[in-house]
């Protein structure tokens, strides 16, 4: 069920609030509860655009401006620079319900602690070697690859952070 909805647009923001489910319960497999994943999984991608607004700003403005690709490599060492606390501040909106917890004090200091970061960059890691693997697999692979990353992705920071 949730590869298939991972292959419809806006729909697929279920698959978000489901592996979010997995964070909390990383031992077992939760029920998909549509509506309450669906609102988490909006409020996730919401919290990811505005953490990601100055890298695609610079990112764009680097590659408009062919003269300074220095500006869209310092949009990319910015997404890189983000994407601990990001991670982070999607567990707080996930914990609180709250889009404002994304940007409490609490994420920044949290985000960059040995136990946290080498969990969310294992799972990172983790979530990309299976999406990999799958892949190999035409189209059935593909398919299967969104749910299967998205669950171990949020399984394991779920065993290792929480």
């Amino acid at each position: 069920i949730g590869s298939l909805i991972g292959l419809v647009p806006v729909l697929d923001f279920v698959l978000l609030g489901y592996g979010f489910d997995n964070y909390r319960e990383p031992k077992k497999l939760p029920e998909f509860r549509l509506g309450d994943q669906f609102i988490l999984g909006l409020k996730f991608v919401l919290v990811a655009l505005i953490y990601l607004i100055p890298a695609m700003v610079l990112m764009a403005a680097g590659f408009m401006m062919a003269l300074i690709p220095f500006v869209g490599m310092l949009g990319m060492l910015l997404v890189l620079a983000v994407v601990l606390p990001l991670i982070r501040a999607l567990v707080e909106v996930g914990n609180t319900g709250s889009i404002g917890a994304a940007f409490s004090g609490k994420v920044f200091s949290e985000a960059f602690t040995q136990k946290f970061a080498f969990a969310a960059i294992g799972a990172i890691l983790l979530s990309f070697a299976v999406s990999f693997v799958l892949n190999l697999i035409p189209v059935l692979g593909t398919v299967i690859a969104t749910y299967a990353s998205t669950v171990v992705f949020w399984t394991y920071l779920g065993s290792q952070a929480a």
